[in-house]
């Protein structure tokens, strides 16, 4: 399926896994678009990767598994899926140690939004629920400050386009926010 785009590809090669990756969708290298979404920790005012856990990568995988009703399909393997939505888009997911990527048809944004600010909302709200249950419990604090959600295109330049408070997962305007992010994707 998909998996071979995935590890065949050196991680830094952003250019080429999104060549790749858009020929599952049919259309030119630049119509396509990477969202990184990265749980980050603020060390002596740095921002360093907090990673995924196990648990995160777990839950990331019970959300599609639980939420099939709300894709016309989906094809999963351990690390990915190519998710088929109800407007007609497609979704490339990807499992990292960084955190999770997803995939998509820049044009395909607009009809797609609620699926897309679904899927972001539910993976900030796994990496804060996790984080509470497992990390914060155990070490008396968290471990994940801040999501930081990454945009990547053929031919420019990795940026970070938000970062959201962990505290923040779960309040309406974070919701707002990510669909005015999505809004802006070009």
């Amino acid at each position: 399926m998909i998996k071979h785009f995935v590890e065949d590809l050196p991680t830094n090669s952003y250019d080429q896994k999104l060549e790749e990756l858009s020929k599952i969708f049919d259309v030119a290298p630049y119509d396509v678009v990477s969202l990184k979404i990265r749980p980050v920790r603020v060390n002596l005012n740095q921002y360093e990767n907090a990673y995924a856990s196990g648990w995160d990568n777990q839950d990331f995988r019970e959300y599609l598994e639980n939420n099939k009703e709300n894709f016309d399909k989906i094809e999963t393997d351990y690390t990915s899926a190519l998710i088929e939505t109800k407007a007609g888009g497609k979704i490339i997911y990807i499992e990292h140690e960084t955190g999770p990527e997803l995939v998509f048809e820049t044009f395909k944004v607009a009809a797609d939004i609620t699926t897309i600010i679904g899927f972001v909302l539910s993976i900030i709200r796994i990496f804060k629920k996790n984080d509470d249950k497992h990390y914060k419990k155990e070490h008396g604090q968290n471990r994940i400050r801040a999501i930081s959600i990454e945009k990547r295109k053929k031919g420019k330049r990795v940026k970070i386009i938000k970062i959201i408070q962990i505290e923040n997962a779960d309040k309406l305007e974070t919701e707002k926010d990510i669909k005015k992010m999505l809004r802006r994707l070009k």
